[in-house]
């Protein structure tokens, strides 16, 4: 598979993800809320030194990972679903005639 294919695969998926509601409230909703906590306590940002900022990230990895592991779990479902539904379309217009 060239790598055009799959961009255009990655393309497809990413622009029904960014349709769905799912991936507005787990994805943007919470970008979002991230970035006014962060605006709202930018004195309080500066302050922090490397090491405690360091610290303070790598407390925030499990919760980052857990994060996107739901948000690709989200993204494999929504794909296996429209396959099964395009597969049950497929089978029922096969049972009809063309002239039907």
């Amino acid at each position: 598979m060239s790598n055009y294919q799959l961009m255009a695969i990655a393309k497809r998926i990413v622009s029904k993800q960014l349709k769905s509601f799912s991936y507005l409230s787990l994805v943007l909703l919470p970008m979002i809320v991230g970035e006014a906590a962060v605006y709202r306590n930018q004195e309080f940002l500066q302050t922090l030194t490397a090491k405690q900022l360091s610290l303070g990230l790598y407390q925030l990895m499990p919760g980052v990972a857990a994060f996107l592991c739901a948000v690709y779990t989200g993204v494999l479902a929504t794909e296996v679903v429209a396959d099964r539904e395009a597969k049950l379309t497929e089978f029922l217009l096969a049972i009809v005639d063309a002239k039907t």
